[in-house]
């Protein structure tokens, strides 16, 4: 809803997606979810931190778990991003 994109699972993904994420407790902070694009790639998205664990570097951290995650398990495959054309820069 924050980012204007009301839609439940509409790629019907979730069920197969590995979800990545990062709590305080029971409290979520920050979420991933990354799944297979192709037989030679593996995709990221949907990184989110919660309003009140922002500006504390946590999405940073959080991609650095996702391309350890990737480069250990699927050294192998190209990686593609889904993400909002203002964070560009962010993911460069």
């Amino acid at each position: 809803v924050e980012q204007h994109s009301a839609y439940l699972d509409v790629d019907y993904q979730d069920q197969s997606a590995l979800h990545l994420q990062m709590r305080d407790n029971k409290t979520l902070a920050a979420y991933a979810r990354l799944m297979n694009h192709d037989k030679k790639t593996m995709r990221f998205g949907r990184v989110i931190v919660a309003p009140a664990y922002r500006g504390q570097g946590l999405a940073r951290h959080m991609m650095t778990l996702i391309l350890n995650y990737l480069r250990d398990h699927y050294p192998d495959h190209d990686i593609a991003i889904t993400a909002q054309h203002y964070l560009q820069a962010f993911y460069e």
